[in-house]
């Protein structure tokens, strides 16, 4: 009888964590970021900063279906992630824009409209530097889907932010300058509002599928 009542624990604890994984946020997935602050979402449109680095913008966009707001979670550069493994908090990645295959990326330029830090993206391939590191910050054992998270960049130390100025540059009008700042609150949280959640032994996410991801998957 023991060994029955052993054999039920353990299935129901299997069953309780087999649940908490199909909630969590695991490397591989492709997502969307949506800030808790103002409606946008956390993209890579097609234009270039005038000042600072000159490499790609990364922009909030008011725009859910913006092919450029795709992200996939990878590991850092010195850590991989396999696929279908969740994200703990406190775990250092890398988001990898699909449309471009450019991770995003923070350095010392001075951003054009806050005076922040500028974040853009960076890199070939998926392949970048650590300027491409940032850490996921949340309260649970790991990074849950629609949780409120926060991203601090490693190399800065500042955290993502949408700073709430628009550009009026007719490629990117109406658009949120994202920066790095030193504060934290609703402009520095983050939820995944849309994706395609890996599980282990999921195939990869076919090209094809990739650029419009919408609510019902």
């Amino acid at each position: 009888m023991d060994l029955l009542i052993w054999i039920g624990l353990f299935w129901i604890t299997a069953l309780h964590r087999t649940e908490a994984a199909d909630s969590e946020v695991t490397c591989g997935s492709a997502i969307k970021l949506l800030n808790s602050r103002y409606d946008v979402r956390l993209s890579s449109p097609d234009a270039t900063y005038g000042s600072g680095s000159g490499q790609r913008t990364v922009t909030g966009n008011p725009n859910q279906l913006e092919s450029g707001a795709n992200w996939q979670v990878k590991g850092n550069a010195t850590s991989f992630c396999p696929r279908g493994r969740s994200v703990s908090c406190g775990q250092v990645i890398r988001l990898e824009n699909l449309g471009t295959g450019k991770n995003l990326h923070s350095h010392n330029y001075r951003s054009p409209l806050s005076g922040g830090l500028e974040v853009s993206i960076y890199g070939q391939d998926g392949v970048g530097d650590t300027g491409d590191h940032w850490q996921v910050m949340c309260n649970t054992e790991f990074w849950l889907q629609e949780q409120k998270v926060m991203f601090r960049h490693v190399d800065t130390k500042t955290y993502l932010e949408a700073t709430g100025h628009e550009y009026s540059d007719p490629h990117v009008e109406r658009h949120v300058e994202i920066a790095g700042t030193l504060t934290t609150g609703p402009r520095s949280m983050w939820r995944t509002a849309e994706g395609v959640f890996i599980k282990p032994g999921d195939p990869p996410i076919p090209a094809a599928h990739q650029p419009n991801i919408h609510t019902e998957l």
